[in-house]
């Protein structure tokens, strides 16, 4: 997944859910219908994100973009991750003064 992307109404037509094991709720795009070999009525579906069980919204992943391409994309923005690029002996002496502070 590319981004993080913020919650949406879920699509009015074409969709299936089905839970998994774990309890998450997925939410299929539902394709082209066919018969099998066996005769049996079967269809072409796309996994296009997981249900929101707070709001009843659909999570969406990249794949709902490219089959509604019309729909607006909405992130969500990621707080900017702080690296610090210390050398091994620094680290081990401010670990160090962290132990000591938090003993007092």
């Amino acid at each position: 997944m590319k981004y993080n992307y913020q919650a949406v109404e879920m699509p009015s037509k074409g969709v299936s859910i089905n839970k998994s094991r774990t309890g998450t709720a997925y939410v299929y795009h539902i394709g082209k219908g066919y018969r099998n070999q066996y005769g049996k009525p079967t269809s072409k579906k796309a996994l296009i994100g997981k249900l929101d069980p707070a709001t009843g919204k659909l999570i969406p992943n990249d794949r709902y973009y490219e089959l509604y391409p019309d729909q607006p994309i909405e992130t969500i923005q990621q707080p900017a991750e702080i690296k610090l690029n210390m050398p091994p002996q620094l680290r081990s002496q401010t670990a160090e003064i962290e132990h000591r502070f938090r003993r007092n």
